[in-house]
């Protein structure tokens, strides 16, 4: 009841409407329920906008206890990405992306750096969840070809999201947004049995009668992909003019370790950094926004403020890691003027 009166106020305090776009400047309670009041009476994705990390998060707080479909879009360092993986935030990620292009309604709290991030092509990760359930009929071949396509690590024994594993007929897998790994019991390629299993004791559990099957990053590779990047990078390191460049020698040696590496060991670890170049063009959570979304702005003219940093934050850095980031397009420095929405 108390809720629905303070719901009532400020939508006469909504200091201005244009299109879809929201912009205000009340206090933090008060801009959180304009944006649930919104959420609630238009049921469609809302987006919001935020300068930084810590503003994010306390509208996080607010928010949250309104609906619980509200997610804060992980702030990953994007020089950083490939290297250092929280498996909190990647999850997280994931489950952004897939109520996005499923069109699942939910609040999304955009730190605005994250806006930069790369992901995959939105067709491209949707296309790659799968359902199983008990009328499945798939081989273990094709089985491990999709979850190592989707960046799934075959491991003697299953303990950690994003890991599975084969004794016999029995195959188990531990997706994201999963709380639990799943253990598949198959007659031939036909499955007989699903349950899942405790990742500790390893103990099966309760059975279940379906699960979706989730990449395990926003930005995996399938082998076919990797085997782009790889020919890319060998490309590039061809180009006459590269072959300038003052460090060109030092880079082309450790780039062609790398490759080799990955050609004898399938170990592509240190050839992530480039996954952007299966794409000629940059792909962000920009691209995953439909043309119902709405989308506020937490101080517009603050994150026009930290939009000219990012980016000279962005070149400075850059041009110190030569190694890792060459002639690729590490950001998505335009993901903030893709959609008219984004400018006000």
């Amino acid at each position: 009841m108390i809720k629905d009166n303070l719901l009532q106020i400020v939508d006469l305090q909504f200091e201005k409407k244009y299109k879809n776009i929201g912009v205000y400047g009340q206090n933090l309670t008060t801009r959180a329920l304009e944006i649930y009041n919104e959420y609630k009476q238009s049921d469609k994705t809302v987006v919001v906008l935020s300068q930084s990390k810590a503003e994010a998060e306390e509208l996080f707080t607010i928010l949250s206890d309104f609906e619980g479909e509200t997610y804060i879009y992980p702030e990953i360092d994007i020089l950083k990405r490939h290297t250092s993986k929280s498996n909190d935030l990647v999850q997280n990620s994931i489950k952004v992306l897939e109520n996005l292009v499923h069109n699942i309604q939910s609040i999304i709290i955009i730190p605005i750096e994250a806006i930069y991030r790369t992901v995959k092509n939105p067709s491209d990760f949707k296309n790659n969840s799968f359902e199983i359930n008990e009328d499945t009929i798939i081989s273990f071949d094709e089985l491990q070809r999709k979850l190592v396509n989707m960046g799934y690590r075959r491991v003697e024994s299953v303990d950690v999201v994003g890991e599975f594993s084969k004794r016999g007929s029995i195959v188990d897998i531990f997706s994201p947004l999963s709380e639990k790994p799943i253990r598949l019991d198959f007659f031939d390629d036909e499955l007989d049995s699903m349950r899942i299993f405790d990742e500790i004791t390893q103990r099966s559990l309760d059975r279940i009668d379906s699960a979706v099957i989730y990449p395990t990053s926003d930005f995996f590779l399938t082998s076919e992909e990797k085997d782009l990047v790889v020919e890319k990078i060998l490309a590039k390191l061809d180009d006459k003019k590269i072959q300038e460049d003052e460090n060109y020698q030092e880079i082309s040696s450790y780039l062609k370790e790398k490759i080799e590496i990955y050609r004898a060991t399938g170990d592509f670890s240190d050839l992530e950094s480039f996954s952007n170049l299966i794409y000629e063009t940059a792909y962000s959570i920009a691209d995953y926004l439909n043309d119902d979304t709405i989308i506020f702005y937490d101080n517009y003219h603050k994150i026009l403020e930290k939009i000219e940093g990012l980016r000279e934050y962005f070149l400075t850095s850059l041009q110190e890691m030569n190694r890792s980031y060459i002639y690729q397009d590490v950001i998505d420095n335009i993901a903030f003027e893709k959609d008219s929405r984004f400018r006000y």
